[in-house]
């Protein structure tokens, strides 16, 4: 990763939540999400939950309730009821995984696709001047990080909400301040506990990012490099570099893993906490007759079901944090990319775009330049002013040594970089080749170390020199 990029990163990771929840605002448009579609991953989820919670009450409502040896039939229904909500609890987790993964897999098709016709239109030197496991990562990883933030954060979050707050108003049916207490314990849980594991997880998300970027680099040098590491001698220090990476990957997952553990043991603290709490307020509430046996069993084992909204929060938080950090990157590269291109930059599409009135038939596609200066933004021309015409049937090399400009004149000629003056055209070449570009014997370049163009004969190859 570019020393750019993790300046960057470390900038962005120190905004916090309300940095995060910016960045996820914007990128969410690009997912699509369809609300319908959404609301039904959140009720199935809900449902589970709830199966989940009435499980245990009537469960707990059972066990005391037997205790007491009535007749077997006061007991029917509250057997039926158990075995209910047991097969409702895994129909309804089947389907609200289905529900779920359908958004998030929805959204990242819809990401991945607006992303690209966002690259397609927008101005491309920028990605031409990015490594290319730098792009890589950004169009693939970081799209798959945003839409897990569907599965693992967004739906989570929301069936949390609904859960907790019917689950409250439930044990309220009950006593009063066992409610308040399963209140109590269900704020820490959900806000505090993951507060501190987003906290945590940032600083390894870094890491993180960073060793991915680098793995994505050192592979995609092996694979489209691996003849001239070879003939060079410098695949060994090639794959060396890549196993170096991926070290750091394993290194930044664990130390992820930590905070979401410490999180986990504070969640599971939360719990004990609701019960043992449930437990004190209701034994006396037991001797004072305000609550019987039955419905003590209910406050004091509910929270225990109640909690399995809150265990995947902490998770969430460091996934909403990773989607941030992804969506930034994404918008970005977006952001960089759609600024209104030069007014040196030719668009033959827009010449044609009157249609109002009929049109000749559209010439062969050709090349042209005139007066083309062509080097890096913000730089020095290579050359000296360039016009050229090359129609089809014919074919030109660009010889010279490494580092005159060879590529930088490609990308100039097809459009990648904007050129420092002048203007070139795929479309309709013209006839006026000035000498000095015109046929003569090859050379790897001239006095001053710049390419030289080479028109070539039928059935020969065209290849760059150095």
């Amino acid at each position: 990763m570019s020393t750019e990029t993790r300046r960057r990163t470390a900038a962005d990771g120190s905004g916090g939540l309300r940095a995060d929840l910016s960045a996820v605002r914007r990128i969410l448009p690009l997912l699509g999400l369809r609300r319908a579609s959404l609301v039904r991953a959140v009720a199935l989820g809900s449902l589970t939950l709830a199966a989940s919670v009435a499980l245990a009450g009537t469960s707990a409502w059972l066990i005391v309730r037997a205790a007491s040896m009535p007749p077997v039939m006061t007991l029917n229904v509250a057997a039926v009821g158990v075995r209910l909500f047991g097969v409702l609890r895994g129909v309804s987790r089947y389907l609200d995984r289905l529900a779920a993964h359908d958004v998030a897999l929805r959204g990242v098709a819809d990401l991945r696709t607006n992303l690209y016709d966002a690259l397609s239109r927008g101005r491309t030197e920028h990605l031409a001047g990015l490594r290319r496991g730098d792009l890589l990562a950004r169009t693939g990883a970081d799209v798959d990080d945003v839409g897990d933030l569907v599965v693992r954060a967004i739906v989570p979050a929301l069936v949390a909400v609904v859960v907790g707050l019917g689950s409250v108003a439930y044990i309220a049916c009950f006593d009063l301040a066992a409610a308040g207490v399963l209140l109590v314990c269900l704020l820490v849980s959900a806000l505090v506990v993951p507060a501190l594991a987003q906290r945590a997880d940032a600083r390894a998300e870094q890491a993180r990012v960073a060793a991915r970027a680098d793995v994505a680099v050192a592979t995609e040098t092996l694979l489209t490099r691996s003849a001239e590491l070879a003939l060079t001698g410098q695949r060994d220090g090639a794959l060396a570099e890549l196993d170096a990476a991926n070290a750091r990957g394993r290194a930044a997952e664990r130390l992820a893993a930590v905070p979401l553990a410490s999180s986990a043991a504070l969640a599971i603290l939360a719990t004990g906490a609701a019960a043992l709490g449930a437990l004190l307020i209701g034994i006396p509430a037991l001797v004072a007759g305000t609550l019987n046996a039955e419905q003590l069993g209910i406050v004091v084992l509910v929270p225990l079901a109640v909690f399995e909204a809150t265990m995947p929060l902490p998770a969430a938080a460091s996934q909403l944090h990773r989607s941030a950090q992804a969506a930034r990157r994404i918008l970005d590269l977006i952001d960089a990319t759609s600024d209104e291109a030069p007014t040196a930059r030719v668009s033959p599409a827009a010449r044609r775009s009157d249609t109002s009135q009929p049109t000749a038939p559209t010439p062969p596609p050709g090349l042209a330049a005139r007066g083309l200066r062509y080097g890096w933004p913000g730089g020095q021309p290579l050359a000296a002013p360039l016009d050229l015409d090359l129609t089809p049937g014919r074919s030109l090399a660009i010889v010279g040594p490494s580092g005159v400009g060879k590529t930088t004149l490609l990308l100039t000629l097809a459009g990648m970089l904007p050129p420092l003056g002048g203007g070139a055209d795929a479309g309709r070449p013209g006839t006026v080749v000035p000498a000095r570009y015109g046929a003569r014997p090859a050379r790897r370049a001239d006095r001053r170390g710049r390419p030289r163009l080479r028109h070539l004969g039928a059935g020969e190859p065209a290849r760059g020199q150095g």
